[in-house]
């Protein structure tokens, strides 16, 4: 569970802007109590992704 706290916060738009362990505790809790208390993975699915695009630069091409 710090392995998902410590991405969480250091990757913010991975999470709900407000995400702090004090107010998400009680979804911690049980996420921790339902896999790795048990000897079992955390499993869910990230809906978003970041995609960055940059234009090729010509390096070939002179401006006269």
């Amino acid at each position: 569970m710090g392995a998902l706290v410590y991405y969480v916060s250091a990757v913010p738009c991975s999470a709900a802007g407000d995400f702090g362990v004090d107010e998400y505790a009680p979804l911690l809790l049980r996420l921790h109590e339902s896999g790795p208390a048990r000897g079992g993975p955390i499993s869910f699915t990230i809906r978003r992704f970041y995609l960055q695009a940059r234009k090729p630069i010509d390096v070939h091409h002179r401006e006269e």
